[in-house]
């Protein structure tokens, strides 16, 4: 995405209250200072070209708009929704336009001439034959003059139907394949719907609307769920505890293993988070095959939206930089692995995570700058399936969402 379209789309939150005036300025001098983290923070967007947004709608089961993206404040469309994803719109529309209209040149071009073909042709005959005879050759080129500007027309209504159905969302044909919002129209593949039919999709969900004082969350985990906090949560969980996180996504469950002695701040973070809800209902929102599969952002951009979700960051424990060197360690990357995204180093760990994919482990190990916490343990072929339908640019080519994350704890 431009500057120019990130700053738009700043002007419109806060024309719309999401945004203060002091945290659009604030945006705003992130922006043109070239600090905004893009598309994908967390991973270096040396891999893929940033992805750029838009391209697609919601179809909602209860008639609302809904914003192609989660925004503060803004419930997620509900159960038997689907979103429209269109990364094509308007280049078919523009070919079907430009072919019909060179019929109709050549028919009118066509009409013309007969017109005149006629009218030159009484004329003649009137002059040698007589003007009964050259009065039919000129009734007949008028007749085929008017059926040339006819299928002209027939011609014209049908080029603006086809241009009408090649150039919106295909929300009558579900198709499940690959395509996504925000491609390049030259490289994007076809039009795609991914209906909950398909795959679930979440329950409406509004984000936080005020930022919370972070508290452990109690042992069944919080029944609200919190996505802004003021600051990183306190010691919650055991340093020598060992947790099963159960990622219920829309293809199936993920289990991850994560022993917390191994990555203590990691660790306590996302159980907190997981135990606050923070997860449900978002998307993997960055999906490099060979590489990762990214989530946990709530707003589904990778940016945290303009609050930065979950509005504080921390520092992790990175691996060892003789990866660089010798990545066979087993404190290296795996695939497998699930390590924190951040955005300019371990210091700035958040909620955003990855799945490390068979093959990602050898450009991770080049600059082993993510902080490693947990191990899938169940549910590979599942992560691999959401890391198949991903492309170069990070933009998925379907959408598969994180339904929940429920923790337990198994020792410690």
């Amino acid at each position: 995405m431009s500057k120019a379209d990130e700053l738009a789309k700043l002007d419109a939150l806060r024309k719309s209250g999401v945004l203060t005036q002091e945290e659009f300025d604030a945006e705003k001098a992130k922006l043109l200072a070239g600090n905004l983290p893009s598309a994908g923070s967390g991973v270096s967007q040396t891999r893929g070209a940033e992805a750029p947004q838009g391209g697609g709608s919601w179809q909602a089961s209860d008639g609302r708009n809904y914003p192609p993206e989660a925004q503060p404040g803004v419930p997620l469309p509900p159960t038997g929704s689907y979103y429209v994803v269109t990364p094509n719109r308007g280049t078919n529309g523009f070919a079907v336009a430009s072919f019909v209209l060179s019929i109709l040149w050549i028919s009118g071009l066509g009409s013309i001439l007969a017109v005149i073909f006629a009218l030159k042709a009484r004329s003649s005959i009137s002059r040698s034959n007589g003007a009964e005879g050259g009065n039919g050759l000129a009734i007949a080129g008028l007749v085929i003059g008017i059926v040339g500007i006819l299928g002209a027309v027939l011609f014209l209504l049908l080029g603006v139907a086809l241009s009408s159905v090649f150039n919106s969302p295909a929300s009558n044909n579900p198709v499940f394949n690959t395509s996504t919002t925000g491609l390049p129209a030259s490289t994007a593949p076809p039009t795609t719907v991914v209906s909950s039919s398909t795959l679930p999709t979440p329950t409406s969900q509004p984000l936080t609307a005020a930022a919370v004082v972070p508290t452990c969350p109690p042992a069944k985990g919080s029944p609200t769920r919190v996505v802004w906090f003021t600051k990183a949560p306190p010691t919650c969980i055991s340093a020598t505890s060992i947790w099963d996180a159960t990622f219920e996504t829309s293809l199936g469950n993920v289990v991850v293993q994560m022993p917390a002695a191994a990555s203590f701040a990691a660790v306590n973070n996302f159980v907190f988070l997981a135990d606050y809800q923070y997860f449900n209902g978002t998307f993997f929102h960055r999906v490099i095959p060979g590489f990762v599969v990214q989530g946990g952002d709530p707003t589904g951009t990778g940016t945290g939206g303009p609050h930065n979700l979950p509005g504080y960051s921390f520092t992790g424990n990175t691996p060892p930089a003789s990866c660089t060197t010798n990545p066979s360690q087993s404190a290296c990357y795996q695939p497998g692995d699930l390590a924190l995204a951040n955005s300019t180093g371990p210091s700035t760990d958040g909620s955003q995570f990855f799945f490390v994919l068979p093959g990602g482990q050898t450009t991770l190990n080049t600059e082993p700058n993510y902080t490693i916490f947990g191990q899938v343990v169940s549910g590979t072929s599942i992560v691999e399936k959401i890391g198949a339908d991903g492309s170069s640019s990070g933009t998925p080519t379907v959408m598969v969402y994180l339904l929940s994350v429920t923790m337990k704890q198994i020792s410690g």
